[in-house]
């Protein structure tokens, strides 16, 4: 059933892929998401309408000093392109991407970038002497167990400066739709990583905008970590 599932997967992405991105790059695809199905949310790439939105305290920034941002499973660079054009001179990102294919793939694209730093590895592991502005994460939570959530929710906030913010994209209907085939016990676990995400939005959030023209579509949420600001 898995093999299935995997090879409906592949040949999606071989389809939607393939005349965006070419052979290269959707060959990554195929073999990051065949090794690490979990780790990957959907085939589709975000939109510019989504990478608009995420970048909104980017393109908002409330200082002209220069930013240190984080991109939090930046894929084959589908949104890092857009975050790369708003930044400003003196900004600096770091992406942090789990699968090494598509780490192969973002080393080809932007390991010449000056100000760009690309990182192989699991975010809970990732470590940083100094604290980001921004960090803009893609990591499907939805996919993830109750445990590495909360991992990486509190890791976010060590990352964080101190007003800072944390964007991060859910997709809609994808989670409710996986709960209808969920058996008691996997439900009661989705239940407990809802809530923790629920507490974790209640206390920082201060803005959050749903991008329909997505495929499928996503709500950007974006939260200002010290911030006590009543949600939007």
């Amino acid at each position: 059933m898995r093999t299935v599932r995997l090879l409906q997967i592949s040949a999606a992405c071989i389809l939607f892929s393939f005349p965006v991105h070419g052979v290269n790059e959707t060959w990554a695809w195929v073999k990051g998401i065949w090794r690490n199905p979990r780790a990957v949310s959907t085939v589709f790439s975000c939109s510019e309408h989504v990478a608009n939105e995420i970048t909104y305290y980017l393109q908002n920034r409330e200082s002209d000093e220069p930013l240190r941002i984080l991109e939090v499973g930046p894929g084959t660079g589908a949104l890092t392109e857009t975050i790369l054009k708003v930044m400003a001179q003196g900004d600096t990102i770091d992406l942090v991407e789990l699968i090494p294919e598509f780490c192969q793939v973002l080393t080809q694209r932007y390991g010449g970038n000056n100000g760009v730093g690309i990182h192989c590895m699991p975010i809970e592991q990732f470590t940083s002497d100094v604290q980001y502005d921004l960090i803009i994460s893609t990591i499907p939570f939805n996919n993830l167990s109750l445990d590495l959530v909360r991992k990486v929710l509190q890791h976010y906030t060590t990352l964080i400066k101190p007003g800072g913010y944390i964007s991060y994209v859910e997709y809609l209907a994808l989670g409710r739709l996986k709960y209808k085939f969920m058996r008691a016990k996997k439900r009661r676990i989705y239940d407990k990583k809802r809530k923790l995400l629920k507490q974790w939005r209640t206390k920082h959030q201060v803005r959050k905008k749903i991008v329909i023209r997505n495929v499928p579509p996503i709500t950007v949420y974006h939260l200002k970590i010290g911030d006590r600001t009543q949600p939007q």
